[in-house]
């Protein structure tokens, strides 16, 4: 039975900033459980599949899967395009969400908004943009069949290891939805992603704050509105730098 919408999340240890991050706690539970069931909240994704590598450091990322009956594929480290089709297909997931494994706060509300729009409209991708929270809405909803013509013929590095670049480079190639962040994630930049450890004490202290019972319940908007008032938990991060993508990709060619 094929998936119409599944969220594939890239994850791996060997992190280059904030090394073996996906386990590291926040309250009780790693990242990468707080990442999943996060994701899980959407109502339009039908499943989460954890992409990983098969680099035997990301054994224990398999483990972690089959422990908590998660669906989980392994494949390539470094071409990550191959990686994503080969679990798009091993699944049979006719539309792709892409998302990463460094934010355990995704809006998943906006996701179903996204995937939605990208429904009606039938564009090869769908994004957001807008948002000054880094980390809240970093996701895609690709066409599985757009994604495995890119790995066919995308043939430099830069596109194997980035896996939508190439649609970014060749917009007149594709039809692509962009979709504006809602108003609460316009307004004032914060940083919910996790890749230095000021990042993680950032969403440990905030944890502290509003978990329910073990979980990142609240929506983004409430989040956000909770940070809002906690100038101090705010700024612990506010000297990380955000990886420039699109000058890495200037020096790599």
């Amino acid at each position: 039975m094929s998936l119409e919408f599944a969220t594939i999340v890239q994850i791996r240890t060997q992190s280059t900033r904030l090394k073996n991050k996906v386990f590291l706690k926040i309250g009780e539970k790693p990242l990468i459980e707080h990442v999943v069931k996060r994701l899980m909240k959407s109502h339009l994704s039908q499943d989460v599949i954890v992409a990983t590598s098969t680099n035997p450091h990301d054994d224990v990322i398999e483990r972690w899967c089959k422990k908590n009956k998660v669906l989980c594929y392994r494949g390539s480290e470094e071409d990550v395009l191959n990686r994503f089709v080969m679990a798009a297909q091993y699944y049979k997931v006719e539309n792709v969400i892409r998302a990463c494994g460094d934010n355990p706060f995704i809006d998943f509300t906006f996701l179903d908004t996204l995937i939605t729009s990208h429904e009606k409209c039938g564009a090869d991708i769908s994004n957001a943009f807008g948002s000054l929270v880094i980390g809240a809405t970093a996701f895609e909803v690709i066409k599985t069949s757009v994604l495995v013509n890119i790995e066919k013929g995308a043939d430099q590095k830069v596109y194997r290891e980035h896996v939508t670049t190439y649609i970014y480079n060749n917009p007149e190639k594709f039809t692509i939805n962009s979709l504006e962040a809602p108003e609460y994630l316009r307004r004032t930049p914060f940083r919910l992603t996790i890749d230095e450890a000021d990042d993680l004490e950032l969403c440990r202290q905030l944890y502290t704050e509003i978990s329910r019972g073990g979980d990142f319940a609240y929506t983004s908007e409430e989040i956000i509105s909770y940070l809002s008032k906690m100038p101090k938990i705010a700024k612990i991060n506010s000297k990380v730098q955000q990886k420039d993508w699109k000058k890495e990709l200037k020096e790599e060619h």
